[in-house]
């Protein structure tokens, strides 16, 4: 083994490639054609069996693997399964060359994992290079695809909300039939009682209710018009499993090609506590409502800064208002006068009166709402006989008031001025943990010391100011769940006697654990949403139209090549990055785009420019919210999220360029091999007609006695075929030794006027049996370097080109000039012309245009030959011709000699 390296260059590509071949010719033949590799600097390891090339690829870092298909100790195929095995589909991609052109050994290596298979006969630098460039760099982009695939599967496998792919299934019209399953995240299969054998089921087939509730047409909906669907607090009714259970969801859907994305949330626990509460809330009110005793809460409209006893509200129970005299609808603060009833003049006026009154106060000790209750006692004052009456209806009032504390769906209990609890309902009991015996005459410190340290602070402070502490956040442990820290929130009201003394303090308890939990859900579940986002490159941005703003996130501005402090730019700002080409695609999209008839969203893959001039591709996702504005809708704001995917398309830009090669390379392949087999097929009637005439001519002066004018011809025969035969022939080494770079050239002054003339009297013979004219314009020029037997071949070459496809009376021109600082030789004819298409092909090789096959054409070689001698000489030659039947022009171009 041994390691062969190359200087690398920073513009290129470096690779490094371990050849495994046991022959030491081939593997030099290998590492020329990779070193030669203008696109890719290679490292090159080597190695003699697939034992050495084994331990290699364990030891060190290779990019690909060159193996060759018979190896000493294994078969090249055998290798191939060896990699596979060994490291587990993880091993360098191998590109196998072999003396063997058995297709079924091609397809077997394709399919054990070879990525190409080379015919050693047939392989050129190219197609090798081409090969371990394309094999190295396809292994790269899969492998970059499954960590892309595998980042986005572990974001919706992390996601606590339930997700899931569907595609359409359709008829043979196109109408949607059913959705079938084609992923699910953990949480949907937990959710679901359902397991991965469900995936490729239909949505019917698993939840029967999807199509009676209509979530199949408003599926349908989607695909087909691509309406985002969104179902606050869906209730949805199915068997799941073999419950038949009700449930309650959040549910969005978007369309994903020819089907949906859809995301869930079960609410059902939620919802629940909201009817819940909602009904314990109707239940308070309605025993408010029939209670017998008057229960009324005075209050500042939310307009008085300082509460005014003039404007004073109240409101209160039917018992209070037959108390106080006053309809149900009418205003407490206004329907009655001054002076007439007592307990509604010391309500209005903010009064406290003797009845269980509750103030509440702000900051400046002002009386702004209270809560109070009051019974009619006019009977007991004007009755002293019915005081037995009084003190039943006392009772039942407090048997009532129990009956409330028994109810209440928060937790209640009074505290006296020692803070030891003298009444508490069930509920608080329950989320203590205590029974209501043991709390009763007891502080928390004696049955809650967990919270203690917390609770006391409080009643101290409403004990000692005299004003209410509300909606206080208590956090911690109680005995009802000892290992669970829950949450609650507390409000504390003290008790006055009419002196202003705190006898006690009611408090109110509301349990918010599920709340809160429910809240932290959201919260943590935002938070994975963000780094989810995050960890996939997505940018953000928020697109204001109102203040024609927009807000970015630091990923969004660097994406956008904006700076990273500036995250508030306006629209024309963003809109001044896109690439020149798609300014007016994108405008006609965002036009689209701001239409309220329209989809109000879209995805565009696009080019922006940075301010260093760099160019990236963006894959963007807009969607525009509007508002309403009159009887009209305009649009309010957008989001926009944007990745960057310029490797990507960069990738899928030189995969083209690559196919496009590739492709090329094979068309001039097989170009090149119909060019051998029409050359093969020309020389043959080449050699064969020339012969022919020979052969005849020679057998007739054989065997026959001729007269002298007969023999003369047919020596004169032989002699014209024998020469043509001769010219052929050093045309044909003319050819070899151009491609070689061989062709001798012997330079000297010489007068192009001279070699003109004497080509020009060359082919004079030719041109007058076909009663051709040849015009002549020949300047006197100053003589130039080259090779005067070479430049007349040309002049030949053209002028008998021309004669030759000039139909009998036809004109030629040569001429002979200074042009440009350089000599200018053109011959002209009226001949046949040349076709656009194969003007550009006219002076390749073996190159004959088909399409007139009314002419003998020859081998298609001297105007190659023209062409390599006039460059040979530092010149050019072009040709020119306005079409079919028109005739053509050849230029030659030579420089002149330089002045001293």
């Amino acid at each position: 083994m041994r390691l062969v390296s190359k200087t690398s260059v920073t513009s290129v590509s470096s690779y490094t490639v371990l050849i495994v071949e046991n022959v030491s010719a081939d593997r030099e033949l290998y590492r020329r054609c990779l070193l030669s590799d203008p696109k890719c600097c290679y490292t090159l390891l080597e190695a003699h069996s697939a034992t050495d090339a084994m331990l290699m690829c364990q030891n060190k870092q290779v990019d690909g693997i060159l193996v060759n298909y018979g190896l000493p100790d294994v078969m090249g195929l055998k290798f191939v399964q060896e990699l596979q095995t060994r490291f587990d589909g993880t091993h360098p991609p191998v590109v196998m060359v072999s003396s063997d052109s058995d297709p079924s050994i091609a397809v077997r290596a394709i399919k054990l994992g070879a990525e190409d298979y080379l015919i050693k006969q047939t392989l050129i630098p190219e197609q090798l290079q081409l090969s371990m460039r394309s094999a190295i760099e396809n292994a790269r982009l899969r492998l970059d695809l499954q960590h892309q695939e595998e980042r986005f599967r572990i974001s919706i496998e992390n996601m606590l909300d339930c997700f899931g792919i569907c595609c359409a299934i359709r008829d043979q019209t196109g109408q949607i039939l059913d959705f079938r399953i084609d992923y699910l995240n953990a949480v949907a299969f937990k959710s679901h009682q359902m397991s991965a054998d469900d995936i490729g089921k239909s949505l019917c087939e698993l939840f029967p209710a999807y199509r009676e509730t209509g979530l199949f047409e408003e599926c349908c909906r989607v695909v087909e018009k691509g309406e985002a669907l969104v179902k606050e607090e869906l209730i949805y009714a199915d068997v799941l499993g073999t419950q038949s259970l009700t449930h309650a969801y959040d549910i969005r859907v978007n369309k994903l090609d020819d089907g949906l994305v859809l995301s869930w949330r079960d609410v059902t626990d939620y919802k629940r506590s909201q009817l819940e509460l909602q009904q314990k809330v109707t239940e308070l009110q309605t025993l408010i409502d029939i209670i017998p005793v008057g229960i009324a809460m005075g209050y500042a409209p939310p307009s008085v800064i300082a509460p005014d006893p003039s404007c004073t509200q109240m409101q209160c129970n039917a018992y209070l208002r037959k108390l106080l005299g006053v309809s149900h609808d009418a205003n407490i603060s206004k329907s009655a006068p001054d002076g007439e009833q007592p307990a509604y003049r010391a309500f209005r006026n903010g009064e406290e009166v003797p009845t269980g009154d509750l103030p509440m106060r702000d900051q400046q000790n002002n009386l702004v709402s209270w809560v109070g209750a009051a019974t009619d006692i006019n009977d007991i004052i004007l009755a002293q006989t019915a005081l037995h009456e009084r003190e039943s209806t006392i009772r039942q009032q407090l048997a009532e008031l129990e009956s409330i504390y028994a109810t209440a769906p928060v937790g209640l209990c009074f505290l006296d001025s020692n803070l030891r609890h003298v009444r508490i309902n069930e509920r608080l009991a329950q989320i203590n943990g205590v029974s209501v015996a043991d709390h009763l005459g007891r502080t928390v410190r004696e049955f809650i010391p967990e919270l203690a340290h917390i609770l006391e602070p409080l009643h101290q402070q409403v004990m000692e100011t005299g004003e209410p502490i509300l909606n206080v956040e208590i956090h911690g442990t109680t005995k009802a769940q000892p290992t669970i820290e829950q949450d609650w929130i507390a409000s504390y009201y003290p008790l006055k006697d009419a002196t202003g003394q705190v006898l006690g303090i009611n408090v109110m308890v509301q349990d918010i654990s599920d709340r809160k939990r429910y809240e932290q859900q959201l919260q943590e579940s935002e938070r994975r949403w963000q780094l989810g986002m995050q960890v996939a490159g997505i940018a953000l941005a928020k697109v204001d139209y109102i203040t024609n703003t927009v807000q970015l996130s630091p990923e969004a501005a660097v994406l956008y090549g904006l700076s990273p402090e500036q995250l508030i730019v306006t629209r024309d700002r963003l809109h001044a990055t896109f690439h020149p080409e798609e300014c007016v695609i994108m405008s006609e999209l965002i036009e689209q785009l701001l239409d309220p008839q329209g989809t109000g969203w879209f995805t565009h893959e696009h080019r922006v420019v940075w301010d260093n001039g760099e160019v990236r591709w963006l894959n963007v996702r807009k969607q525009v919210f509007f508002e309403h504005f009159g009887d009209s809708l305009r649009p309010s704001y957008a989001i926009l999220a944007a990745l960057d995917v310029t490797e990507r398309k960069q990738a899928q830009i030189e995969r083209e360029q690559l196919l496009a090669q590739a492709q090329a390379a094979r068309a001039e392949a097989e170009a090149a091999n119909r060019s051998k087999d029409e050359f093969v097929a020309l020389i043959a009637h080449e050699l064969r007609s020339p012969l022919n005439a020979i052969t005849g001519w020679t057998q007739l002066l054989q065997t026959r006695q001729l007269d002298a004018a007969t023999t003369k011809k047919a020596l004169e025969t032989i002699l014209r075929n024998t020469q043509a035969q001769v010219q052929l022939i050093e045309d044909l080494f003319d050819v070899s030794r151009m491609v070689r770079g061989t062709l001798q050239l012997d330079f000297a002054l010489v007068n192009l006027v001279d070699i003109v003339e004497t080509a020009v009297e060359t082919v004079r013979p030719t041109s007058e049996a076909k009663s051709l004219q040849i015009e002549t314009q020949l300047q006197d020029i100053a003589p130039v370097w080259g090779d005067f037997s070479r430049l007349q071949q040309v002049i030949l070459n053209l002028l008998t080109n021309s004669i030759k496809f000039t139909p009998t009376g036809g004109h030629l021109q040569i001429r002979l000039n200074e042009y440009n600082s350089q000599v200018r030789i053109q011959v002209s004819d009226t001949g046949q012309g040349i076709r656009p298409e194969f003007l550009p092909h006219i002076f390749e090789r073996f190159r004959q245009d088909q399409h007139n096959a009314t002419v003998k054409q020859g081998l298609g070689l001297g105007l190659a030959l023209v062409k390599y001698i006039i460059e040979q000489h530092g010149g050019t030659v072009t040709a020119e011709s306005l079409g079919e039947g028109q005739g053509s022009t050849f230029t030659v171009l030579l420089p002149l000699p330089q002045q001293d």
